[in-house]
């Protein structure tokens, strides 16, 4: 998926990471599935986009669809025979097309890295039942693919031991917040209590959002939650509204027109709430922070977004999928006009560690180490 035809985290992180490269005199190709009218490939920002087959549905009765990367694979092989590059770097997720990003790069002796976003684990029975273990078998496959693997989090890098791969052959590069952007952009004229963006889908455990909206209505009838964002939970979750009675509170936003315009939503709420039970890091969590945004997030075992929290100091993490004690610190957090500006000033200190400027030189020279041999 390529942004910004397609908006996510991971989308997000190869644009920046892509157009920066290009910039410090690098030739970068992206491949990605045609989500645009009009020719194959392009260039932006000094980076050749190359769209290899037409669209197919992501989902399939609310589950990713294994035609979609099947045929893109298949697409990219035909797009990468005779092409030959210094070095290959392949999204670990869906899984198959590193697969033949593997095959490329072993016709042409360049070193493939396999970037993970996330490591599903034991999570894949809670998915797919019985037919689980053959997606872990997969998995632990794909991490075997390649000696060079980048991890997006501290948390995916320990999850990649799980899996037997090496620590001396994982690096850590976390995605980046372009801050030039985030500090010319105003807040937006439409404001929120609470704001969430991110995928509709099942893990983002929205029903415990609008559950929490419910519970403060009865103390703030006039609060305002806005959900940014489309997926295959978006029909169940506006009908929940409706049924909680809290339709007129809770607006709907779909997927807005720029990532400025998510970043203008982000500067002009009070509260950024995360209750997903698995991320692998938060892209959007990070632009939360570098926002001034104070966030409440869900500690699960199974995502890495408690680390970007530092807990009762520039947000708040609640550890059970409870409503009432969400609801409890968002209450907090807007009845304490002083203690959401401390917490405002920490969060945007906090997120300079994922500042563009110093992360793209570091994945740089993870990819020199690569070429040089030395992971």
């Amino acid at each position: 998926m390529i942004y910004p035809f397609v908006k996510g985290g991971a989308e997000k992180r190869i644009y920046d990471f892509s157009t920066r490269l290009a910039r410090r005199g690098h030739e970068v190709h992206v491949f990605g599935v045609r989500w645009w009218e009009g020719a194959g490939s392009f260039e932006v920002g000094g980076v050749a986009v190359h769209g290899v087959c037409s669209p197919i549905r992501l989902y399939a009765g609310g589950k990713r669809s294994i035609v979609e990367p099947l045929a893109f694979s298949a697409a990219l092989a035909k797009q990468l025979a005779g092409l030959s590059f210094d070095l290959i770097d392949a999204s670990e997720f869906p899984y198959i097309p590193c697969f033949t990003s593997s095959i490329a790069a072993r016709a042409t002796s360049a070193p493939l890295v396999v970037t993970w976003h996330e490591v599903w684990g034991a999570y894949w029975s809670q998915y797919l039942g019985p037919l689980g273990c053959l997606g872990r078998v997969v998995e632990r496959t794909v991490a075997s693919l390649s000696d060079h693997c980048i991890a997006v989090s501290q948390k995916v890098q320990q999850d990649l031991l799980t899996l037997g791969v090496s620590p001396s052959h994982i690096s850590v590069a976390p995605n980046g917040v372009d801050f030039e952007e985030v500090n010319r952009v105003h807040p937006s004229g439409r404001t929120f209590d609470i704001v969430f963006v991110g995928r509709l889908i099942p893990e983002k455990n929205l029903d415990l959002l609008l559950e929490s909206v419910v519970i403060l209505a009865r103390i703030r009838p006039s609060i305002r939650c806005a959900i940014v964002g489309e997926g295959p939970e978006s029909r169940r979750l506006n009908n929940l509204a409706s049924r909680l009675g809290v339709s007129d509170r809770v607006l709907f936003l779909g997927t807005l027109r720029s990532h400025e315009d998510v970043l203008s939503l982000l500067k002009a709420a009070r509260v950024f709430v995360l209750p997903s039970s698995r991320e692998g890091f938060s892209m959007i969590l990070a632009e939360a922070k570098a926002c001034g945004l104070p966030a409440i997030v869900y500690s699960g075992q199974q995502t890495a977004a408690p680390d970007m929290i530092e807990d009762g100091r520039d947000g708040f993490l609640f550890h059970t999928l409870d409503a009432q004690q969400v609801a409890s610190l968002i209450e907090k957090l807007l009845s304490k006009e002083t203690l959401r500006t401390e917490f405002s000033k920490r969060a945007y200190a906090a997120a300079k560690r994922y500042d563009l400027s110093q992360i793209v030189p570091e994945l740089e020279n993870i990819y020199h180490t690569v070429l040089d041999g030395s992971l």
